[in-house]
């Protein structure tokens, strides 16, 4: 079955299918894996999972794939632009039997401002946007529409992410470091509210690189500030904190 999806896949993907733990796989390929951001993301935003997700910019879907792996699971609408990243994702959400969990969509998120059904649809939105401005040159490629802001920005994400989300309904973003006060400005202009705030340290002692920020819609200010996620201390071994996320990968 896993044999005959993976090379059901086009034949210019290098597939193959990595072991998540607790019985879910997915299936990347030499153009589309995942990253650190995405894995730290989805155990940031875990709480979220139970209720009705909206994820932008889905890849090949490993955020609800690792929902899936660690909790119950309400509905995830996954939204994917680049076709060769969707398609991964609808392989892995069928080796995965995940059919009535996770709703693939192969579509610009923008498109969907413009159906009533989706505005103020959702209990929680999640996004780990492209972090490089559009100014940066760069060859356009899945990794470069992934990381640059080329089809989106942050500023529209997040806009984006108002009309989607509920009254009172959450936004959960990973970000490098640089961009956290275009995240928060926009973020309260758009009437999202920063609740909590965690910085990363690829390792220990050094400059954080990213951040993971939660907010939420048409709420109160006041922001609680995590410490500090370290995923590698000072003799550069894993953290218990990263060892516990990354517990039974493969």
């Amino acid at each position: 079955m896993a044999k005959d999806l993976v090379e059901s896949l086009p034949t210019n993907l290098d597939k193959k299918i990595r072991d998540l733990g607790s019985g879910i796989k997915i299936i990347i390929s030499n153009k589309v894996s995942f990253t650190t951001d995405s894995v730290l993301l989805a155990d940031f935003s875990s709480s979220a999972a139970k209720s009705k997700v909206l994820e932008i910019g889905s890849g090949c879907g490993i955020i609800p794939l690792l929902w899936c792996k660690n909790h119950e699971i309400g509905k995830i609408t996954a939204v994917e632009i680049q076709k060769h990243a969707f398609d991964l994702m609808v392989k892995s959400i069928h080796l995965n039997g995940l059919e009535k969990k996770i709703f693939p969509i192969n579509k610009d998120i923008k498109t969907l401002s413009q159906n009533s059904e989706f505005i103020g649809a959702f209990d929680s939105v999640v996004c780990n946007p492209p972090y490089l401005s559009f100014e940066k040159p760069c060859k356009i490629s899945e990794r470069t529409i992934s990381r640059h802001e080329r089809t989106i920005n942050i500023e529209e994400i997040i806009k984006l992410s108002y009309l989607f989300l509920n009254n009172g309904g959450y936004l959960y973003l990973c970000c490098r470091s640089e961009r956290l006060c275009d995240v928060i400005f926009y973020m309260k202009q758009n009437k999202i509210e920063p609740k909590l705030l965690k910085f990363v340290e690829y390792l220990e002692g050094k400059p954080p690189k990213l951040f993971l920020i939660k907010g939420k819609k048409n709420a109160k200010t006041g922001v609680i500030i995590e410490n500090n996620l370290i995923l590698q201390t000072k003799n550069k071994n894993y953290s218990n904190e990263a060892k516990k996320i990354y517990k039974d990968f493969q």
